[in-house]
């Protein structure tokens, strides 16, 4: 292994721009603060390049400057990266050729379960390359600007680079890349993402500060109801002052649901748990905008993730808890937000892919599903006029005050169906149903409420039984529509895997037709020139099933129609997929 470690861009050869360039960054942060970056094109010369963007007695403005010139050099190349979302997150960069290796070798060897690179390497019998080297310890040593680099480091780095040289060679995880759709729009949705990430998330501060008050005030009247000094998050403490031998949340769940002298004592401590991640959650919400950096296949299913890392105001856009999500969806003096999602995306996908037939006749008759479900749980009907009640009322007990179904009812349901789809225990849901929608069910009203869901979608039941008899097979992985194939670990992966990896699938594909439609629109190359289009700038979250747009004033309803027809057709494509048993099932997209 021949490697060089040079301090200027000009020490670099003459790369092909059609022959792939092994890439790889390392920095001092997460997301932060780039030092080396790696090259590696065998075809031209048989020696790994260690840029060093900071050697010691660097200058801070000298690296600012070598980087922004090496980003333009990299634009042109075809760079083949392993987790390309952080090294390109990182460099905001968008090649004119990308390849990820992390994303090819999952669908190409779903058996291997774990995924870094120097166990994938291992795996596939290139040799130890990273014996000898604490990886770990490397990697949480970081690669300082200015400080002195090991040998160790420097091997290290070299090694990354070699070892994609190696798996790109590999016929399976070609066959992936030259074959394989999820991959293929994998790599698009990186591309996208990389962009629109830039954007951020407009925070409303001053209604920040208003939840931020409330949630404070909580946190102090709740502290008021228990011993003085208690800390809520002390396993010790919380069963001292309960007397019981279990804290966790679960069992916190049924103290709480119980008849017993402690159930407002596991109240106490599970609301103020509760108030106290808020405050925590809202005080690092502190920033005119949040930004984040999306991995578009981060999850094992091929679903978005998102991190903030080590930027200040860095956090993730996936998991903003519902209550704050407004925070991130106000209007300004100059903008409008857009956000549709799939209706019952999951739902749909379940039943298509499961084969449901009662469902299916269901939403092929335009039933609303969670309003039919709580007919069923509650026995109540649905009136002439529809849905009785405060339109916003939030889930809770059942609402016994009408004698028709209510909009608090349908939400109670929503529990149900998102609950046993995907083989849920009457035991989780007691829990899930208390911690995620307030509703205090025993376990007897669990079991006869999932008992009913499968006399009712009877082939939801059969796939559940299939997974779990077959789950642990060694050849039984479970494929998504567009052929992400993935082994799962547990018996709820492979019932949930396939549905939202698909899901997953559906929505990067209405990315790709919004930003697809915006440059037919401006008349551009959207193979080339994708970056141009106005879309790009407006985009700031994908979140599963919705997507959402931060557009100027007065263009809300254009753009809200442009990107219901791209979530329509990104579910008329994808519902063309082998995978699924039924190939029309109607899609609305909603606010």
């Amino acid at each position: 292994m021949n490697v060089k470690v040079i301090t200027k861009l000009q020490e670099l050869p003459v790369f092909s721009t059609q022959e792939p360039v092994f890439c790889d960054i390392e920095t001092q942060g997460l997301y932060i603060n780039v030092r080396l970056i790696q090259f590696y094109q065998p075809s031209t010369i048989d020696t790994i390049f260690l840029l060093d963007l900071a050697p010691i007695g660097y200058n801070k403005q000298h690296h600012t400057l070598m980087l922004e010139k090496t980003k333009d050099y990299m634009k042109k190349l075809h760079l083949v990266f392993y987790n390309a979302s952080y090294d390109l997150g990182t460099l905001n960069l968008v090649p004119a050729l990308l390849d990820d290796l992390f994303y090819a070798v999952k669908s190409a060897y779903p058996h291997f379960m774990k995924f870094s690179l120097n166990i994938v390497t291992e795996k596939l019998h290139y040799g130890k390359l990273y014996e000898g080297l604490d990886k770990k310890s490397l990697q949480k040593q970081g690669f300082v600007l200015g400080a002195y680099l090991s040998n160790a480091q420097l091997r290290y780095s070299a090694i990354d680079v070699l070892a994609l040289k190696l798996m790109w060679e590999d016929k399976k995880i070609q066959d992936i890349i030259q074959n394989n759709l999820a991959y293929k729009v994998d790599i698009l949705s990186l591309k996208y993402a990389v962009k629109y990430q830039q954007n951020g998330l407009v925070v409303d501060l001053k209604e920040r500060n208003k939840l931020l008050e409330k949630s404070s005030q909580t946190v102090e009247r709740l502290t008021l109801e228990l011993p003085e000094g208690f800390n809520p998050n002390s396993y010790k403490q919380v069963r001292k002052y309960l007397n019981t031998e279990e804290s966790d949340h679960a069992a916190l769940v049924r103290y709480a649901l119980s008849n017993k002298s402690l159930a407002n004592k596991a109240k106490y401590i599970i609301d103020i748990k509760k108030a106290k991640k808020e405050v925590s959650y809202l005080t690092s919400i502190n920033f005119d905008k949040m930004f984040t950096k999306f991995n578009p296949a981060g999850a094992v299913t091929g679903r978005f993730t998102s991190s903030g890392g080590d930027l200040d105001n860095g956090f993730n856009s996936q998991q903003i808890p519902r209550q704050f999500q407004k925070l991130f969806k106000t209007d300004t003096k100059d903008t409008e937000v857009i956000g549709l999602d799939y209706s019952t995306l999951e739902l749909r996908l379940a039943c298509t892919i499961f084969g449901e037939q009662e469902m299916y006749k269901q939403l092929m008759n335009s039933e609303d599903l969670h309003t039919a479900m709580a007919s069923q749980v509650t026995g109540k009907k649905l009136h002439p006029d529809g849905l009785q009640g405060d339109t916003n009322a939030s889930s809770g007990m059942a609402d016994i005050e009408y004698e028709y179904l209510t909009h608090k009812d349908r939400t109670d349901a929503k529990s149900v169906n998102f609950g046993f789809v995907f083989g849920m225990s009457a035991k989780a849901y007691v829990d899930y149903a208390y911690t995620s929608y307030g509703l205090e069910i025993t376990l007897d009203q669990a079991v006869k409420i999932r008992d009913a869901y499968f006399a009712k979608y009877r082939k939801f039941k059969e796939y559940h039984n299939y997974v779990w008899e077959n789950y642990q097979k060694p050849d039984f992985v479970y494929v998504t529509a567009l052929g992400r194939r993935v082994k799962p670990k547990l018996g709820t992966d492979g019932i949930n895997g396939p549905v939202q990896g698909s899901g997953a699938e559906t929505t990067k594909l209405a990315v790709h037709y919004l930003i697809k439609a915006d440059c037919d629109r401006l008349d551009l190359d959207s193979n080339i020139e994708w970056e141009q289009c106005e879309v790009v700038k407006y985009i700031f979250n994908v979140v599963h099933d919705a997507i959402y747009l931060r557009v100027p004033k007065g263009t809300k309803k254009q753009w809200e129609k442009r990107l219901a027809n791209a979530m329509v057709k990104g579910w008329e494509e994808i519902s063309k997929v082998p995978l699924f048993k039924f190939h029309n099932i109607p899609m609305p997209v909603a606010e």
